[in-house]
């Protein structure tokens, strides 16, 4: 299985990057592979959610929920699967942590099975891409969750 994980600090308490991590709505911002999902709001578990991945359909469902701790997806498009782990955790500021909760720790894992047997796992677990893709991911979310009075709800539409 291909896997690839990396950490960010995010300058927000824990329930506000839950608030972007769990409203699917929000999904298509920041999640890698997921695009045109809207209308379905804060996620719960075992939900499916559909989306678009470029010209196919997609579902993302929901296999692990734990608020302001830890939300699993996967997400499958055309037979490929792919599973996202995020778990969260407090960071403690200040002199041995006395100051309190001033941050959140993010860790986000990819796997999915590749293509060729354990030569395509090999190849696959090497991938600059998709090292670059949970590196966009976790920036562009702690963007979003820093935003000032982020609440996690889409702006309303125009029109």
């Amino acid at each position: 299985m291909a896997r690839f994980q990396r950490m960010e600090e995010v300058d927000v308490t824990p329930d506000k990057v839950w608030q972007m991590i769990a409203n699917a709505d929000r999904w298509d911002e920041w999640l890698p592979g997921v695009s045109g999902i809207s209308g379905v709001g804060m996620a719960t578990a075992g939900a499916s959610y559909p989306f678009q991945a470029g010209d196919q359909q997609g579902t993302a469902t929901v296999t692990k929920f734990a608020p302001e701790k830890l939300l699993e997806v996967v997400t499958q498009v055309a037979g490929h699967k792919t599973l996202h782990h995020f778990a969260l955790a407090p960071r403690m500021g200040g002199l041995l942590g006395l100051g309190g909760v001033n941050g959140t720790r993010v860790d986000y894992t990819m796997e999915y099975h590749a293509d060729g047997g354990i030569l395509g796992e090999f190849i696959a677990g090497g991938n600059p891409v998709d090292l670059i893709k949970i590196k966009n991911a976790l920036s562009q979310l702690e963007n979003l969750a820093e935003r000032p009075n982020n609440t996690g709800a889409l702006p309303p539409r125009k029109g």
